[in-house]
C-alpha cells in the first residue's frame, strides 16, 4: 500500500483502494459459489484487511482536508458515523437476507463500496487541490522529524520514518498500548461473563443486549462527547482519559471482578477507546507533513494494530499463567501497563507542541513587514483635500495605530462636514496627548538627544529640593547606580500620580526598565491593577517586559498577572460586542465603515496586550510566533489553527478557554440594553479612544437624544475634543 502511494496521485490511490476491493467482493462471491476449500478463513483474513486499510485510509483524506480547530471540533461526529453505520448495516443485514443468499450480501457491499467512489467524485471536485496531488511524493528530511543522510529522496522507507522519530515511535506506542489493554480487557470481560451467567443460551442473549448498548453508548459519546474533549480539554488532557480511567476501573475489577465491575471496565474501554481516543490520535497526525503522513500512518495504523493484538494475546499467555491469574483478574496486566502509557502520554503533548511550532517555522519565517511611513506620517495627507484622500491608503497598515488615527481622521471629516481643520486638530492633539509628538513633523531623536533628555529629567527628578551635594554623571546608568532608592521612589510616585501626562509616564517606564530589581516588578504590576487608561497599560506591560529580558530571576506574580490577561479578555469581548452591534445596526451611509475599522484596531490593540501580558508568564519566541500567526492569517488559514493548538498546548487551561472565546470570534450582536451598558463604560473611561468612538456612535446610530446620560458622561471624561467644531 506505501509503495503505491509513493507512485500515484491521492485521487488515483483512493478510487485504485476503492475499486480493488469492490472487485475482491465479486471475484469472493464467485469462488464461494464453486465451494472452494479454507475460503471462509482467508475471505476472514481479507475483511480485516479491508476494514483496517478503509479505516486508515479515510483518517488519511480527514487529516488532509480538515485543520486543527475543525477536526476537534467535527472529529466527534465524524466517528459517530462510523457506530451509525454499523448499526444500519446490521439492521440491512438482517432484512436483506430475507430475500438474498448469505454470499449474495456481498453485492450489497460492492455496491455501498461504489457509493463511497460517487462521493469521493464530488469531493475531488470541492477538492481540486487535494486529488491531483502526488499521495506520498519526495521526503524534504529538512522538514520531518525522521533525519536520514539523503536530503531528499523518492526511496525513504516507511520504516526509517518511523523510527528516525520519537514523535512517531510514541505515537505509534499509543495505538500498541491501547490495543493491548483492550485484548486484555476483552479477555478479562469474557472470563467474567463465563462465571457469573450460566448457560450457553443465556450468554448468548447477554453479549446481544451488551454490545447493542456499548455501541449506543459509543455513538452518543461520538456525537456528544468527543468535540467538548477536545475543544475543551485539548488533545493533551484528552490523551489522559482512557489510561486513568482504566486504571481506576482496573482497579477496582481486580479488587471485586464481578459482573458489575466487569461491565464498567468493559464500558469504559469500548466506549472512549472508539471516541475521544480515536479522534485525539488522529489529531496528533495533523502537524505531520502529508509526505511523511502517507508512508507512516498506514504502517502505524494497519500493521502496529495488528501487532499490537498479537502482542495483547502473547502478554496474556506468558504473564497469566507465569503469575497465577485467572480470567477474571486479568486487570492486572492492564495496570502493568499504565505507567508507561501515561509516560508517553505525557511526552506526546510536550510533542506535539513541539511539532506544531515547527511546522508553523517551516511553512513560513516570521514577516517584518517594514514600511517608511511611521503613525504620525497619517498627519502630512492632512494638509489639504487632495492629500487627504491619500489617508485612505493607511486603512491597511500593519500598524493598528496608524488605522485608528487615519480612521479617526476621516470620521471627524464627514462628521465636521468636510471640516479639515477639525480633522487636523483631533488627530494633532492625539499624537500630542499619547507624547507621540516627538516624531511628528520631524526626524526621531537619536539615541544620543534621547539620553540627554534622560538625563536633564532624573536630575530635575532626583535633585530638586535637596541640600546634599549632587553627585553629576554623563549616563542615565551612572546616576540610577548612585541614586537606586531615590529613584526608584521618585519615578514609582510619577507612575502612581493620575495627573501627569502620558508622556511623562512615558520616559519614567522606559528609566525604570533600566533598574531590573524586583521592587519595580512589583511596583509596576501594582500600578497595572490600578491603570485604567488602556496605552498605559501597555506602556507598563512592555516595561514588565523588558526587565523581564534584563533579568529573568525577576519573579513575576502569576496571579496578579492572570488577573490582568482575563481583565484585558473581557474588554475585548465588550469590543467585539460593541463591533457587532453596530455591525448589525449602522445605517447604509455610516461613514464609509471608518467606524468599523477604528473598532476593530481597537480591539487588535486589545490582542496584543492580551499576548503581551503572556509573555510574561510563559516563553517569549514561543508567544510571539502565536501572535503573529493568528493576526497575520484569516480564520480559514489552517496556519492560523495550528497557532491556536500550539497555543492551547503552551498556556494553562483556564487562560486558553477564556482566550478562545476572542480567538474564535464570534459575531452575535448583544441586546441593545447590554450594548447601552457597555457603551456607557465606554464613555467613562478615560482612555481617550474608547471616549472617541462612544461619541462616534452616538452619532452613527443617532443616540444623542434616546440616551443622553452617554452624552453626558462623555461630557465628564477626561477627554475634550467634543468640545471642538466636531
Amino acid at each position: 500500500y506505501v509503495q503505491f502511494s509513493k507512485r500515484v496521485s491521492k485521487k488515483t490511490l483512493f478510487n485504485g483502494a476503492l475499486l480493488f476491493f469492490t472487485s475482491c467482493l465479486i471475484l469472493f462471491w464467485f469462488l464461494f459459489r464453486i465451494k472452494l476449500p479454507y475460503l471462509s478463513a482467508y475471505f476472514y483474513i481479507w475483511v480485516a484487511s479491508f476494514s483496517i486499510t478503509m479505516t486508515t485510509q479515510f483518517w488519511m483524506l480527514a487529516n488532509d482536508i480538515f485543520n486543527p480547530a475543525e477536526a476537534k471540533r467535527l472529529f466527534g461526529l465524524i466517528i459517530s458515523g462510523g457506530s451509525l453505520g454499523g448499526i444500519l448495516g446490521g439492521i440491512l443485514t438482517s432484512q436483506a437476507v430475507r430475500w438474498m443468499r448469505t454470499e449474495d450480501l456481498m453485492f450489497v457491499a460492492a455496491g455501498i463500496l461504489i457509493l463511497c467512489m460517487l462521493l469521493l467524485h464530488f469531493l475531488w471536485k470541492a477538492l481540486p487541490g487535494i486529488a491531483e496531488t502526488k499521495a506520498a511524493p519526495a521526503i524534504d528530511q529538512n522538514k520531518t522529524s525522521a533525519k536520514p543522510n539523503q536530503k531528499s529522496q523518492d526511496n525513504v522507507s516507511a520504516r526509517k520514518l518511523l523510527f528516525g522519530s520519537s514523535y512517531l515511535i510514541m505515537l505509534a506506542g499509543l495505538v500498541i498500548l491501547a490495543k493491548m489493554a483492550s485484548t486484555v480487557v476483552d479477555n478479562q470481560f469474557n472470563g467474567i461473563v463465563e462465571i457469573s451467567i450460566m448457560g450457553k443460551d443465556e450468554r448468548t442473549a447477554f453479549f446481544g443486549g451488551f454490545m447493542a448498548g456499548l455501541n449506543a453508548l459509543s455513538f452518543c459519546m461520538q456525537l456528544f462527547v468527543t468535540s467538548l474533549a477536545l475543544r475543551y480539554l485539548g488533545v493533551g488532557l484528552s490523551l489522559w482519559i482512557l489510561p486513568v480511567g482504566l486504571t481506576l476501573t482496573s482497579g477496582l475489577t481486580f479488587l471485586t471482578p464481578v459482573l458489575m465491575t466487569g461491565l464498567a471496565i468493559k464500558l469504559f474501554d469500548g466506549s472512549v477507546n472508539y471516541s475521544i481516543q480515536q479522534a485525539s490520535r488522529e489529531v496528533l497526525y495533523l502537524p505531520i507533513q502529508s509526505a511523511v503522513r502517507y508512508r507512516v500512518k498506514p504502517v502505524i495504523d494497519m500493521l502496529g494494530f495488528r501487532v499490537a493484538k498479537s502482542l495483547g494475546g502473547l502478554y496474556i499467555a506468558f504473564l497469566a499463567p507465569l503469575w497465577g491469574l485467572p480470567d477474571h483478574r486479568l486487570s492486572a496486566l492492564v495496570l502493568c501497563l499504565i505507567p508507561v502509557w501515561l509516560i508517553i502520554v505525557w511526552k506526546m503533548k510536550k510533542g506535539y507542541a513541539v511539532l506544531l511550532r515547527s511546522q508553523l517555522m517551516d511553512r513560513e519565517q516570521f514577516e517584518r513587514v517594514t514600511s517608511a511611513r511611521r503613525a504620525t506620517d497619517v498627519m502630512s495627507s492632512l494638509y489639504d483635500e487632495k492629500t487627504f484622500e491619500e489617508i485612505k491608503s493607511f486603512i491597511d497598515h500593519r500598524s493598528s495605530y496608524a488605522r485608528k488615527l487615519a480612521a479617526t481622521a476621516y470620521l471627524t471629516y464627514t462628521q465636521s462636514g468636510k471640516d479639515l481643520e477639525a480633522a487636523r486638530r483631533v488627530v494633532d492633539q492625539i499624537i500630542e496627548d499619547e507624547a507621540l509628538k516627538e516624531t511628528h513633523g520631524k526626524k526621531p531623536l537619536s539615541v544620543k538627544e534621547t539620553e540627554e533628555q534622560d538625563i536633564r529629567f532624573l536630575e530635575d527628578l532626583i535633585f530638586y529640593g535637596s541640600k546634599e551635594q549632587a553627585v553629576k554623571s554623563e549616563t542615565v546608568s551612572g546616576y540610577l547606580e548612585h541614586y537606586p532608592d531615590d529613584a526608584l521612589k521618585k519615578l514609582g510616585d510619577i507612575v502612581r500620580e493620575e495627573g501627569k501626562s502620558l508622556e511623562i509616564k512615558r520616559r519614567t517606564l522606559r528609566l525604570l526598565g533600566l533598574l531590573p530589581k524586583q521592587e519595580v516588578v512589583n511596583l509596576l504590576i501594582e500600578s497595572l491593577k490600578d491603570a485604567r487608561d488602556h496605552a498605559f497599560r501597555f506602556e507598563i506591560i512592555k516595561t514588565l517586559n523588558r526587565l523581564h529580558d534584563r533579568n529573568a530571576t525577576l519573579l513575576m506574580n502569576r496571579a496578579a498577572i492572570k488577573k490582568e490577561i482575563f481583565k484585558e479578555i473581557s474588554l475585548n469581548e465588550k469590543i467585539q460586542k460593541v463591533r457587532s452591534y453596530y455591525e448589525t445596526h449602522r445605517s447604509a451611509s455610516a461613514s464609509d465603515d471608518y467606524l468599523a475599522v477604528t473598532l476593530k484596531a481597537i480591539q487588535d490593540e486589545s490582542l496584543e496586550r492580551v499576548f503581551h501580558a503572556l509573555d510574561l508568564l510563559y516563553p517569549h519566541e514561543m508567544m510571539q510566533i502565536v501572535y503573529d500567526r493568528i493576526v497575520s492569517r484569516s480564520p480559514e488559514d489552517p496556519v492560523r489553527s495550528h497557532a491556536i493548538e500550539l497555543l492551547h498546548n503552551s498556556i494553562e487551561h483556564d487562560l486558553f478557554i477564556a482566550l478562545q472565546r476572542i480567538l474564535e470570534g464570534r459575531k452575535d450582536a448583544p441586546m441593545e440594553k447590554e450594548f447601552i451598558k457597555i457603551l456607557e463604560e465606554f464613555a467613562e473611561s478615560p482612555d481617550r479612544w474608547f471616549a472617541l468612538t462612544s461619541f462616534f456612535l452616538m452619532t452613527d446610530l443617532k443616540l444623542d437624544i434616546q440616551h443622553s446620560r452617554i452624552k453626558e458622561s462623555l461630557e465628564r471624561s477626561s477627554f475634550r475634543l467634543f468640545q471642538s467644531k466636531t
